[in-house]
């Protein structure tokens, strides 16, 4: 029953194209000119006003706006970019095909939500409010966090808490721990039981520099332990493998312990609303991985590895060896 759980709950993730989904075929942007000035957008025309409300369709294509007075016009356009909507298929792997999907939508572009258009020149500005700061009853020195999809990784899932601490008006420091649950992907053979088991500990130092903390842009450095313990079944060839010959081979189920010691790069960016935090991320590192078996492999033996990249098989791949690191994900976090 919990493999049929599992399959479901992958399948819902894979064809889940967030664009598609969650956003609106139409997007909203501000204008605002330096002078009174009317606006064509779409065959539209505004009214005149130096601020301005339009609702605009999403494409890939430039947004034309044309802003005129009874002496001047002048047409910009707006380049669109991709929705930070679409970006979300990318957290999971298993998103990946919705981002496939998304890629036939137009409701995976979007425009700058604020501009500015001078009368006198033909070029627009993207008009960056500045972040407004936060009431001080909701600034906490303490955030406890969750990372939600960590429960349906592909390599290591995981629960995950994370406990951030303020060391100073734009410093603060992260700790993190998570308890390793079975990969849901991967289907063992019913008579292979994985018996997962390990954990992970982490520490990242942060530095907020748009803001100060909790709001804001940041970097970080995150360095991260983890060690697992697990069972699977592996095939061994002797010689070359070789799938229209009949190579001489031998299955063997194995407890396989591996531990790696992680650095990532980080930025991110941290929403807060009230005592309430969204925590989003991405970074790139270098990653030490051992991995070792509990039973010799024969002599004149070796694992075959598949032709095209395969994660899970590199991530099980016996040897003291490093690979590169990349990490994507959000938490959702609660202040006091």
């Amino acid at each position: 029953m919990i493999r049929y759980y599992y399959y479901t709950f992958s399948v819902v993730l894979l064809f889940s194209s967030c664009a598609t989904l969650f956003n609106q075929r139409e997007t909203l942007v501000y204008v605002r000119t330096n002078e009174q000035s009317r606006l064509v957008v779409e065959n539209d025309t505004t009214l005149l006003a130096d601020k301005h409300i339009l609702f605009v369709d999403r494409a890939k294509a430039p947004l034309m706006i044309t802003a005129f007075t009874d002496s001047v016009s002048h047409t910009v356009a707006v380049e669109s970019t991709l929705s930070p909507t679409y970006l979300l298929n990318l957290v999971y792997f298993a998103g990946f095909p919705g981002a496939v999907i998304d890629l036939w939508s137009p409701k995976r572009r979007t425009y700058p939500k604020r501009l500015y258009i001078d009368m006198h020149d033909d070029t627009y500005r993207i008009d960056r409010r500045p972040m407004k700061p936060l009431d001080v009853q909701y600034i906490k020195p303490n955030i406890v966090k969750l990372t939600p999809f960590k429960i349906a990784g592909w390599i290591t899932p995981s629960a995950e808490i994370s406990y951030e601490r303020q060391l100073g008006k734009l410093f603060s420091v992260q700790a993190q721990a998570g308890y390793l649950l079975r990969n849901p992907l991967v289907w063992y053979a019913d008579y292979v039981k994985p018996e997962t088991r390990g954990f992970s500990l982490g520490l990242e130092p942060r530095f907020y520099f748009r803001s100060p903390y909790p709001q804001g842009v940041y970097a970080g450095l995150d360095i991260n332990y983890l060690t697992k313990e697990f069972n699977e079944e592996k095939t061994f060839y002797s010689g070359l493998y070789d799938e229209g010959v009949d190579t001489e081979h031998y299955t063997d189920t194995l407890k396989i312990a591996r531990q790696t010691y992680t650095c990532n790069a980080k930025i991110g960016y941290q929403y807060v609303h009230k005592r309430f935090i969204l925590d989003s991320f991405i970074g790139l590192g270098i990653k030490y991985r051992d991995v070792e078996y509990n039973k010799p492999i024969r002599e004149n033996f070796r694992l075959h590895g598949p032709r095209h990249p395969n994660i899970p098989f590199s991530e099980s791949r016996s040897g003291k060896y490093y690979v590169a690191s990349f990490v994507m994900n959000i938490k959702l976090g609660y202040s006091f």
